[in-house]
């Protein structure tokens, strides 16, 4: 299961493409705090380059209604299906997409343009990101059944999705192939954060400590929970999120990155207090998740304020 956050990021990225694909997305230019021009998108934009195509848009247009068209559209009975009669204004054009490992393809076979007497013939390489739905535009005929033009235009389409003479196309990203990469990047960013969150809770956790869990008011078991998964107001943590302005180094020693076990056991800053507490003013994590209880623990947490700040 995907966690809520990267959930809410993957709604936001697709409806900015939705936006963007439209001419819609605006950036509007603002200053921070600091004095800074930045932009209320600036997160959104990190969230789409995340993906190694961020270049390139989505296929998605506005829907709109057309009541005065200029063509008609049929699907006949794959049985039943003849191929027209041709005369001097009709021009018969065969169309196919293809697949091959992962590569799409397109094929384009005229018989006969303008009566000229020389057949049309175009394959085209639409990319590895491109689906097969994105070679086929307005024209449909049973397929493999024996039709010449068909058969044509389908040799064409395999040899643009294989051939690299073929020539290439660029086109917007279908949607399903961006949300697919979303969700990669969501399931990486999982994995990132369940291999920290993992690495420092066999750390500090102990059998014991389910009882006592169960029985804390709401302020200590939020504070017991930042102490056993990691994620807290450290500036360890901190900066995972926004390293270009939160420095891993601890605020108020400046001689370490404040870890969790440079909080629990290490930084001058709570020396007095760990004395309190521990009976000792330098130790590591480990050996105090071992020797006290989790409620004496929370309370040094509680008692800095620092979960809080």
């Amino acid at each position: 299961m995907i966690p809520i956050d990267l959930c809410i990021e993957e709604e936001a990225a697709l409806g900015i493409l939705r936006l963007e694909s439209n001419n819609q997305w605006i950036k509007e230019p603002m200053i921070n705090q600091k004095g800074h021009i930045t932009t209320h998108t600036k997160l959104c934009d990190k969230i789409l380059r995340g993906v190694s195509f961020a270049e390139l848009k989505q296929d998605q247009q506005t829907s709109t209604l057309n009541i005065d068209t200029f063509f008609a559209t049929k699907f006949p009975v794959p049985n039943d299906y003849r191929e027209p009669q041709m005369n001097e204004d009709t021009i018969m054009c065969y169309t196919d997409g293809s697949m091959m490992n992962d590569r799409v393809g397109a094929g384009v076979y005229i018989p006969e343009l303008y009566r000229t007497g020389t057949p049309v013939k175009k394959s085209y390489h639409i990319g590895e990101r491109s689906t097969i739905f994105q070679a086929v535009r307005l024209r449909w005929i049973p397929a493999h059944m024996g039709y010449s033009g068909n058969e044509k235009a389908d040799e064409l389409a395999k040899k643009g999705s294989g051939d690299n003479e073929a020539q290439s196309v660029t086109l917007p990203v279908p949607r399903t192939v961006w949300k697919n990469a979303l969700r990669l990047r969501s399931h990486q960013k999982m994995r990132e954060q369940l291999k920290d969150m993992q690495s420092h809770f066999h750390t500090v956790w102990r059998p014991s400590y389910t009882k006592p869990l169960s029985n804390l008011g709401k302020n200590k078991l939020r504070a017991a929970t930042q102490y056993l998964t990691g994620h807290c107001e450290l500036n360890y943590h901190l900066n995972k999120y926004k390293p270009q302005s939160i420095s891993k180094i601890c605020p108020h020693c400046s001689m370490e990155e404040e870890t969790m076990n440079h909080f629990i056991g290490q930084c001058p800053m709570w020396f007095n207090r760990r004395g309190r507490f521990f009976n000792c003013y330098y130790s590591s994590v480990s050996e105090i998740a071992e020797r006290f209880p989790l409620r004496k623990i929370v309370g040094y947490i509680c008692s800095t304020n620092r979960f809080n700040q």
